[in-house]
């Protein structure tokens, strides 16, 4: 090897990343205007390389994002899933509830009697005796009456 040449590819956080080399077997000079175009080469390959990994990036956030998306469907199908599951659940319970309620109130409550006319209030309530010392005395109160002072 007779001729190297090399441009550093440098990142602009000043990471070191490699070089671009020209190389060859004949000794040969350098001109600014060459060391320029082997710069202005290494700064593409730094843009490429800065792309690919942005690109690579994006790729890795739009898989994130998928994912995320997809475990929030999953979790709102088993939001859905464990809802209805418990409406069922109530709707189960209150039926079994009615029963029991039904169920006491056949063995704990007595048995409704039969309606009988004979049973009304009145017929079973004998009327009032009435006052012999309201008619003797229209004066007498029934303190006098029973043998007390009138005052």
């Amino acid at each position: 090897m007779r001729f190297y040449a090399a441009a550093p590819i440098i990142t602009p956080d000043g990471h070191r990343l490699g070089t671009v080399n020209v190389l060859d077997t004949k000794p040969r000079s350098i001109t600014e205007d060459d060391t320029a175009a082997l710069a202005d080469l290494a700064a593409i390959v730094l843009d490429e390389m800065e792309l690919r990994l942005s690109a690579l990036r994006a790729l890795r956030d739009e898989q994130e994002q998928r994912e995320a998306e997809s475990r929030h469907a999953e979790a709102e199908r088993a939001r859905a899933e464990a809802e209805r599951a418990a409406r069922e659940q109530a709707e189960q319970d209150k039926a079994a509830i009615a029963a029991f309620a039904s169920t006491l109130q056949r063995t704990c409550c007595p048995l409704p009697f039969p309606w009988c006319p004979a049973w009304s209030w009145p017929a079973t309530t004998a009327p009032p005796p009435p006052t012999t010392w309201a008619a003797t005395s229209t004066t007498s109160s029934p303190s006098t009456a029973a043998g007390g002072r009138s005052s």
